[in-house]
C-alpha cells in the first residue's frame, strides 16, 4: 500500500502513543476489525500495544467485501517504546525515517525504538538488550557515539512479559521460552466461557494465527501447543478442538 508521512518527530512530544497527531489502532481494535474468526477478538491481548495505520493497511486499493487482512498481515518488526510503557508497531517505513531521528543525541525523551527479534532474544536469554536504541542515555554510554548501539541492563525498561506473550502469539511464534512467558500467554489464550454454546477454543485461535502467518508446521509439540492442552485441561473449560 502506500504509506502516509506523518510528523515523525511528534513522537518525541507524546507521552503515549494515543497522543500523537496521527490514528493509532490498539491491538485489540486491529485484531477486531481487520482479522478473523470473530474469536480472536477475544484474546487477551495486551493494553499496552497500539500500532500505526502504515503498520496495518498492507494492501492499496482494497476491493474485497470485507477487510480481513488474514493473509497480509505485516511482520512485526520494529517496536516504540513510549514514556507510558506503552509500545507501538510501526511499519519500515516510518522506522528508517524515525531511526535518522533517534540518533539525534541531544534527545532525552524516554522513547526507545528496538528490533522485536532482538528484543525477545534479551528477554529469553535475561541479558541486556542488544541494539535498542534510546533518546535517554544510560551512564555508562555517556561517551557513546549516538549511532552506536546502545546496551541497556533493564529489560523491564521495554516491555513485560504480557506484552511479549501478545506480540509472540501476533506473530505466529510457537516457542515461549521462560516460566514467566509461558504464564502470561495462559493468561492471554484463556477466555471465561460465555455459555455453553460458546466455541471459543484457545486452541482454535492459536492454530488460525500460525495459519496466517504461514507457520502452521511449528505448532505440533511446540510450548504453545502444550500451553493450549494445559488450558483446555483447566476446570470449566469443555471447549472442543
Amino acid at each position: 500500500s502506500n504509506e502516509k508521512r506523518w510528523n515523525f518527530i511528534s513522537l518525541f512530544t507524546s507521552y503515549s502513543p494515543k497522543q500523537l497527531p496521527i490514528y493509532v489502532h490498539s491491538l485489540k481494535e486491529f485484531v477486531r476489525d481487520f482479522i478473523k474468526p470473530a474469536n480472536l477478538a477475544r484474546v487477551n491481548w495486551s493494553d499496552n500495544i497500539y500500532c500505526t495505520e502504515n503498520f496495518a493497511n498492507t494492501i492499496a486499493n482494497w476491493s474485497g467485501n470485507s477487510n480481513c487482512l488474514n493473509g497480509y498481515l505485516r511482520a512485526v518488526d520494529f517496536i516504540v517504546g513510549f514514556p507510558s510503557d506503552d509500545i507501538l508497531l510501526v511499519s519500515e517505513y516510518e522506522a528508517n525515517d524515525l531511526l535518522k531521528l533517534f540518533w539525534d543525541p541531544t534527545s532525552n525523551t524516554g522513547h526507545t525504538i528496538q528490533n522485536f527479534c532482538f528484543l525477545r532474544r534479551s528477554m529469553d536469554n535475561s541479558c541486556e538488550v542488544l541494539l535498542l536504541c534510546p533518546t535517554r542515555r544510560n551512564v555508562d554510554d555517556s561517551n557513546a557515539l549516538p549511532w552506536q548501539p546502545r546496551r541497556f541492563n533493564h529489560i523491564e525498561t521495554v516491555t513485560d512479559d504480557q506484552s511479549m506473550a501478545s506480540l509472540q502469539l501476533f506473530s505466529g511464534d510457537a516457542t515461549y521460552s521462560t516460566s514467566m512467558r509461558k504464564d502470561a500467554l495462559k493468561s492471554v489464550l484463556r477466555v471465561k466461557k460465555e455459555g455453553e454454546d460458546d466455541d471459543y477454543c484457545p486452541k482454535t485461535q492459536a492454530e488460525e494465527l500460525l495459519e496466517m502467518r504461514g507457520k502452521e508446521k511449528t505448532f505440533f509439540y511446540s510450548d504453545l501447543e502444550k500451553i493450549c492442552v494445559a488450558l483446555l485441561c483447566e476446570p470449566g473449560n469443555d471447549a472442543k478442538n
